[in-house]
């Protein structure tokens, strides 16, 4: 089944038919961020976007490493410019802003506690953000076909020293133990 950009920004909140503990919620959590192969770094730009990078990506690799500086661009900023926004019957790039936007507002400070709606608008933001959708396969090809050809991905899990990343719980980063985003002052 491919996964429609559509079906990911068009799709409605359900709310929950029961209470969920805390537990519950953090392993909702941790399950959907795994599935997305999503690491335990958050990239923070000047532009006031947040993210928990890529597992094993090369910003996460930046961010352990203690980089000052550059981490790279925007993974935001670029996934909104190559969002469609003509020629479409839904406006995909108004839609992705209203869910970074509502995804900043409801992570601008690190959550006491989780809410259904919490872990639902964390998955659909980085089910937005990290995977590739039909719609907007002509602007990849003709990226890719100007482009030199990619090398063949290293396979992390084959790897145990990596697996361990999966299995610690993911906390924010944050400077100075404050319980801001960095990048939202």
């Amino acid at each position: 089944m491919v996964l429609s950009l559509e079906r990911v920004l068009g799709g409605r909140y359900t709310p929950a038919n029961r209470p969920y503990s805390q537990n519950e919620l953090q392993e909702m959590r941790e399950r959907n961020l795994v599935r997305l192969g999503i690491g335990n770094s958050m990239a923070c730009h000047d532009c006031g976007h947040c993210y928990f990078a890529k597992a094993n990506g090369k910003k996460e690799e930046r961010i352990n490493s203690g980089e000052e500086g550059d981490i790279g661009s925007c993974s935001v900023c670029w996934k909104l410019k190559k969002m469609p926004s003509d020629g479409t019957e839904v406006n995909f790039r108004r839609l992705s802003e209203e869910l970074v936007d509502a995804y900043l507002c409801c992570f601008a400070k690190k959550p006491e506690r989780w809410t259904h709606y919490m872990v639902y608008l964390e998955q659909v933001y980085y089910k937005w953000l990290y995977l590739n959708f039909p719609e907007c396969a002509n602007e990849r090809e003709s990226y890719n076909n100007n482009s030199r050809p990619r090398r063949p991905r290293r396979n992390y899990r084959d790897n145990e020293s990596n697996e361990a990343n999966f299995n610690s719980p993911r906390e924010f980063a944050f400077e100075n133990n404050n319980d801001d985003f960095p990048a939202l002052h």
